[in-house]
């Protein structure tokens, strides 16, 4: 509402305050995760990759959960074809963030999970709520970064 605006303008020239927070707190999920997603100064992700995703809002606010009818209208397409295709998301950001999203949530490359099931998965452990999933992705293979300083200090220790 315009008060609403109004007052976050209002809020956002005081001291210490966070605006993209405060924007953040008028939008539904997924709006505010994408807004205050944090990314690294090395990402490979440009503003446009990032921005590519609003093509998804559509098909997000169409797909119902909990109807057969939503579920047979994405089930016949693939995630795949749902985000590059459909939704715009460029091949960067489809690579860096949702590809790997998919092998965790699904559990499954994008050409073989149906647009809905990915939906459904995003939906429910990913945007439902903020704050409901939070992602940090490792700089490097895990074995380098990850399993091999854990074994070395186990074997370190003896075990």
């Amino acid at each position: 509402t315009p008060d609403a605006l109004l007052e976050l303008l209002r809020r956002a020239s005081m001291p210490g305050a966070d605006p993209l927070k405060q924007i953040a707190d008028l939008l539904p999920a997924p709006l505010d995760t994408a807004l205050l997603a944090e990314f690294s100064e090395r990402s490979p992700l440009s503003l446009l990759d990032r921005a590519s995703g609003v093509g998804l809002l559509a098909c997000w606010a169409d797909f119902r959960q909990e109807d057969a009818d939503s579920w047979a209208r994405y089930d016949d397409v693939s995630a795949e074809t749902l985000f590059k295709d459909y939704g715009g998301v460029t091949d960067p950001l489809y690579d860096e963030l949702v590809a790997p999203l998919l092998h965790v949530l699904p559990m499954g490359p994008g050409y073989d999970i149906s647009a809905a099931a990915a939906l459904s998965c995003f939906h429910v452990f990913a945007l439902q709520s903020r704050g409901a999933f939070d992602v940090r992705w490792c700089r490097g293979g895990i074995t380098e970064k990850i399993f091999r300083p854990w074994q070395e200090r186990l074997e370190a220790r003896g075990n």
